[in-house]
Order: structure tokens, then sequence, then C-alpha cells
């Protein structure tokens, strides 16, 4: 039985603004996620408490390493932030592992500096896989997220969009590079739910959600239905968050031209009471992007998507719905095949919107959610005391 879980989040989410009620102002997906996580396991009678590294939020459930350890900002956002906190990060997440003695120990990433320094403390691990190996030093993530498993603890992915690219990923570069292996994350959990929504009638307006990141497109609904019938509806922030100096120019240059249609930093309450009568969402998909949580707003609400692919897999939309809806989540070929879509779209009747909708909440709402999250909870207890007992068995 579950009575206390501790979350990690993830040392590059930055959380300014972290609220756990339906007013909260959403800086992206995994943040999203921590919320759903303290939700379930609160539901679920535990006791959850949230460990966070950058940002100045405080909030009764919250170890705070920033505000604890009155960090300055240039050194908590600095390029050395490994350098400078390798010890003392490990430690104070160790100190507060000790105080509250969880049953269940959940991570938003893997960092091998933070987790080896915390393996002795015998806390069953649940590790979530957020975004996709991209760079030189994934290649050696594999070998840690295995040695991870090896102690019994359990590796989960956000989508099978991402799983079998993460699977692809490893099989190709194990065969190239021999100190590469194969690995393969045990769950694939969803990292938010949706709620059961009744849909409004559509307008004759597009929108689109994003951190601005030009990978996400985040201005092409701007560029696109510019001399059409459709209002584009564009939410995004007034800085790159973390920051990047490739995007904040996107950023800039593009609100030189289009500020005065472009929304930023609005809460996500409201960004959801704005869509919601959208007659259809468009939803990029960055080389890092892996659950696309626009995606599961947007169906859950009866609103057709507009989609770009990479990789040569499905997006990972596709998962959100029964196969009968994913007529409902195009790919576009270009301005005039999205256009024409569009108006296709915009013609939906509102009993179709609201299957849609129900069909989505049937595959991601909160039951399902529950049930998921709270198994491999379970499960990743059940795996760490049968490999450390066998272990003892054997010594």
């Amino acid at each position: 039985m579950l009575s206390k879980i501790y979350i990690l989040v993830d040392d590059l989410q930055n959380v300014g603004h972290f609220d756990i009620s339906k007013n909260a102002k959403i800086t992206g997906g995994v943040h999203l996620s921590i919320i759903h996580q303290v939700k379930t396991f609160q539901n679920l009678g535990c006791e959850v408490r949230v460990c966070i590294i950058r940002g100045n939020a405080t909030n009764e459930i919250f170890d705070n390493f920033k505000v604890e350890k009155n960090i300055d900002d240039k050194l908590i956002e600095g390029k050395n932030f490994y350098h400078t906190f390798k010890h003392a990060l490990p430690n104070f997440i160790r100190h507060k592992l000790q105080k509250f003695k969880p049953d269940l120990f959940i991570t938003q990433q893997y960092r091998n500096w933070i987790m080896r320094p915390l393996y002795d403390l015998g806390i069953p691990t649940l590790t979530m896989v957020h975004s996709l190996p991209l760079y030189l030093w994934d290649l050696r993530r594999s070998k840690e997220y295995e040695y991870h498993k090896s102690l019994g603890n359990k590796v989960g992915i956000v989508s099978n969009y991402a799983k079998k690219y993460y699977v692809n990923f490893y099989d190709k570069k194990s065969a190239k590079y021999p100190n590469v292996v194969k690995s393969t994350p045990d769950y694939v959990l969803y990292p938010s739910y949706c709620e059961k929504y009744k849909v409004e009638k559509c307008i004759k307006k597009v929108s689109h959600i994003s951190r601005a990141d030009r990978s996400k497109d985040t201005f092409l609904i701007h560029d696109y239905l510019k001399e059409t019938e459709f209002k584009s509806n564009v939410h995004t922030q007034s800085y790159s968050n973390p920051f990047n100096e490739v995007n904040d120019r996107y950023l800039q240059k593009n609100l030189l031209k289009y500020r005065d249609t472009t929304k930023l930093d609005f809460k996500h309450k409201d960004i959801m009471e704005d869509i919601k009568d959208s007659a259809a969402t468009f939803v990029g998909l960055a080389n890092y992007d892996t659950f696309t949580i626009t995606s599961l707003e947007s169906l859950s609400r009866g609103i057709p998507l507009l989609i770009k692919s990479r990789n040569n897999l499905p997006h990972p939309a596709t998962e959100m719905v029964e196969n009968d809806y994913k007529k409902y989540i195009y790919e576009f070929t270009d301005r005039d095949d999205f256009i024409q879509k569009v108006k296709e779209f915009s013609k939906m009747s509102l009993d179709e919107r609201q299957k849609l909708a129900d069909s989505c909440y049937k595959k991601m709402g909160w039951e399902n959610f529950k049930k998921t999250w709270n198994n491999a909870a379970l499960e990743t207890i059940k795996s760490f005391k049968y490999k450390n007992s066998s272990l003892k068995e054997f010594v």
C-alpha cells in the first residue's frame, strides 16, 4: 500500500508559478504532469512532497533548493549549474528523503550525478523520461538507465511515440558504438489526463499554444491565415523558457510582426477558456517533444488537430483517441492544404465534436490515468523489494 510519495522536478524546470489549483500558470507539459501526479497520489490517499530546484515558487508541500539555500539567480540559472551544485544538490535531496521516508521516489528525468549518491538509501525509484535522446551525452544514458533498472527501479516514458523513438535510437547506436547498450522503458505512462467536457460551438478561429520555439512553428498560423476568413489565435510566453538565444530571437522577430494578435503569458485556465470554440488547433512537433499536451487539451474539447510529424512515426496525438476519430488528426502538406482542412473542420457538427471529445476522454481520462500510475507505482516498489531481497538471500 502506498502512503508517501516524493517527487523530484527535473533540474531544468524553472518553477516560478507552481500551483495545483485550477488557476495555475502552467509553464510546460512537464509542469502540468507534476501537478497531475500530485493530485493523483493525493487522491489515492498518499502524502506527497515535491522537490523543486529552480524558481521561487513556495507551497506547503514543497522543498525548494534555491529558496532554502538562498542561492543567487545567476548561479542557479548559469551554465555551470552542475559544477557548482554537484555535491550540494544531492546532499539536499538526500536529507529530504531521509526525513520524509517515502515509499516511492519519482523523478522527472535521470541525472546520474544526482541519483548515484542516493542509491544507498534503498528507496524504490520510478524515473520518468519526458524528452527524447538527441545529444552526445544521451549515448551514455542507456547504460545508466539499465543500471538504474538492475537495482529494481523502473523507467517510464510518456507516449508510445517516445518509446519507439527511444528504443530505435539505442538499437541503432548500440550497433555502431560498443559502449552503448540497448534499452527499453518499463512503462508508457501518459503524463497528464483530461476531464470530461461539453463541447462548444466553434467559430472561425484556429489556435496554437506553445513556448516560443522555431521547431514548434509557434507563429505558423499567423503566416498561414493572413488574408483568410479565419482568425489566428496564438498563445505563447514573452520570453524563451528555458532561455535559448535562437528561440529568443525567433520570438522577438515575430512579435515585431504579430504583437497585436499574439497573446502572452496567460494563465492556463484562461488559455483553455480562450481556445474552446476553435475550429481547429495546430500542433507542431519539436525534435525533443514526446507527448504534446496541447493535443490533449484540444481533442478533449472536441477540437480537431492539424499536425506536423517527425521521425517517420505517428504523431503522439494519434494515441489520444480511438481509431474511428484519428481522421480528426490531420497531417497537412502545405498552406493550401492547411486552409482547406481548416474549412472542412469548421463544418463539423456539434454532435461529431462531442463524440471526438468523448473518445479522447475514454482513452485519456482521470480513471485510466490514476489506474496506470497507481499500478506502475506499486509494481516499482514490488520490483525493488524483490530485487533487494534476492540479493540478500544470495549474499
